[in-house]
């Protein structure tokens, strides 16, 4: 069928976890680089691709997937031979999946791109660099309200089988205000703090039934070596194992590609403080170490420095 061929840009949340993934699963594939600033989305041969402008694309012969978790299943479902990222949807551990993947499409990664940096005081943001974010995030809304309707225009004269796609696109731009909404990032911060409330819980009922189990086979082994004491047949001490590491037990998952990235955004973000650090959320802030000490994790971590250039580029102040 060919190359496995990935069309992502370096800073993407979902490009990040598609990459990931990859990592997870020691599949080689050839990156094709599309600037979201500089509008390399809005070309016509990548529309052409994904009429919605987005990213992550990935194409493979005739197969063209999007969305991120389609990319994941569609990796699954050819190379089974590899890690499975996506557990049976019917099995126990695909149940929890699907929770927590569901937690995670609560987050919104414009509103941390965006609107913290805008807002610093309201999202209480430990950021150092937030000035330089602040004037990165102006950049990126004035390209989003006065550049990407003026581009669409320009394709969509030129390609009339991609009018549809950009004029749709180009009503999404004008929809946004002259600034963001701050109330909407006072909605989103409370909103997603009740889904830190409940990865902790969920957290915390994993090691309670990990400790429970032990238990359980730690007083099963006792009343074994007391029976055979009285001559009857004894039991196999249990095997110690350690706790599970993982959102869905002892396998990483997709679930995981998820989350980890995400809780990478929040701490580039300044926001682990708020939302886990300091004690706030212990099952959380050491799931997040673990997740960082993975390869796969390691190996798709973006290129920061690519905002500093981009930044440079529309002549924001560097602080």
């Amino acid at each position: 069928m060919g190359d496995l061929v990935l069309y992502y840009y370096d800073l993407s949340m979902y490009s990040q976890i598609v990459r990931t993934g990859f990592a997870e699963k020691n599949l080689s594939y050839k990156k094709k680089s599309v600037d979201l600033v500089d509008m390399e989305n809005l070309e016509p041969a990548f529309v052409k691709l994904n009429p919605k402008c987005k990213v992550p694309v990935l194409v493979h012969g005739e197969n063209i997937t999007t969305e991120s978790l389609e990319i994941l299943k569609y990796l699954d479902e050819t190379f089974p031979e590899s890690k499975r990222m996506c557990p049976d949807p019917e099995s126990a551990e695909g149940e929890l999946c699907s929770m927590y993947k569901e937690m995670a499409d609560y987050f919104d990664i414009l509103k941390l791109i965006i609107h913290v940096p805008w807002y610093p005081d309201v999202s209480e943001t430990t950021d150092t660099s937030v000035e330089r974010k602040k004037a990165m995030a102006q950049a990126l809304w004035k390209i989003h309200r006065e550049e990407i309707p003026k581009r669409c225009d320009k394709y969509a004269e030129e390609h009339e089988d991609l009018k549809d796609a950009y004029m749709e696109k180009k009503a999404l731009s004008e929809k946004l205000p002259e600034e963001p909404d701050c109330e909407e990032l006072k909605e989103f911060l409370v909103h997603f703090d009740d889904v830190m409330v409940k990865l902790e819980i969920e957290l915390e009922r994993v090691e309670g039934q990990y400790k429970e189990k032990q238990e359980q086979e730690e007083e099963e082994a006792k009343e074994a070596e007391e029976g055979e004491e009285e001559g009857k047949e004894s039991k196999k001490e249990p095997e110690k194992k350690d706790p599970p590491k993982w959102l869905c037990g002892e396998n990483y998952t997709v679930a995981d590609l998820y989350w980890s990235v995400i809780l990478y955004r929040l701490d580039e973000a300044g926001l682990a403080g708020r939302f886990w650090a300091d004690g706030k959320r212990p099952q959380i802030a050491a799931y997040y170490e673990r997740t960082k000490c993975r390869e796969g994790f390691k190996k798709a971590l973006p290129a920061w420095s690519t905002l500093f250039f981009q930044a440079l580029k529309y002549r924001c102040t560097i602080l």
